[in-house]
């Protein structure tokens, strides 16, 4: 007897709870959303955003003493914007400059360091036009 050829599985209908629907599992910020600016983003929408895995996310917040997401009574972590625009730094650095993650540290701590240089050199500039505004009116 001649063993049978193998057959194809009989497509499976999706189940409808769990149908492909339009915008699911995506951010509203990433599909468009118009109007509606979001305070916070769960670590899945952070990660989804990124195109990384929530792993990836806390793994950089043990490496990366700068990240300090809001966490909620149950734990879970809940990223503003600034935390965002960090965590891009880092992606930008780490997986598309090939940056290990002590020269990735270090590269964040310059940029630091020069967003302080120029508050200082900001507030200095403005103390100082204040003091000449003050002089032009008392003339």
């Amino acid at each position: 007897m001649e063993p049978r050829p193998p057959y194809p599985a009989p497509p499976q209908a999706p189940h409808p709870d769990k149908a492909d629907r339009p915008g699911q599992g995506v951010p509203y910020a990433a599909r468009g959303g118009e109007g509606i600016a979001k305070k916070y983003f769960t670590i899945g929408e952070a990660a989804a955003l990124l195109q990384v895995k929530p792993s990836v996310l806390r793994f950089w917040e043990t490496e990366f003493p700068q990240i300090s997401p809001r966490k909620t009574r149950k734990g879970r972590r809940l990223y503003t914007q600034p935390d965002l625009d960090l965590l891009q730094a880092i992606h930008e650095l780490v997986r598309v400059q090939k940056y290990t993650l002590q020269g990735a540290r270090e590269k964040l701590a310059q940029r630091v360091q020069a967003q302080d240089v120029v508050q200082l050199a900001r507030g200095t500039l403005l103390s100082l036009r204040e003091k000449l505004q003050t002089l032009r009116d008392a003339m």
